[in-house]
């Protein structure tokens, strides 16, 4: 096992640079203190939290799947999990429910995220 897969917290964070399509820790850092702001300055914390858990979710699942370590250790699918972290708890008032659907919705996140990979690798090179 190399050094950069069992760097979770690194990625995790390119996961939610890559929301800017960045590889990059530091700006999903940045990313993360900026959701944290708005959720502080609006008083609705379940954004972030939302955020956080659709993000280790997604990086775990991919993990857990044994999807390609360069994508996982690129955050390629972490991207996806963070986004439903942030969308559900935007539109979904906070309930147990919805914590089940941001848990569901990051990890299925990366099965669709890892099945079109495949596909398109099979079909494309």
């Amino acid at each position: 096992m190399t050094e950069k897969r069992k760097d979770f917290g690194t990625q995790c964070l390119r996961g939610a640079g890559q929301v800017f399509f960045m590889e990059n820790a530091l700006t999903g850092a940045l990313f993360i203190v900026a959701i944290a702001y708005a959720s502080y300055a609006g008083g609705n914390w379940s954004t972030t939290i939302g955020a956080l858990v659709g993000l280790i979710v997604a990086t775990l699942t991919a993990r857990l799947l044994d999807c390609d370590e360069d994508s996982i250790t690129s955050g390629l699918f972490g991207f996806n999990g963070i986004l439903v972290g942030v969308a559900l708890p935007t539109f979904i008032s906070v309930s147990p429910q919805l914590w089940f659907y941001v848990v569901i919705g990051a990890a299925m996140s990366t099965v669709v995220t890892a099945a079109l990979g495949a596909m398109i690798t099979k079909s494309w090179g």
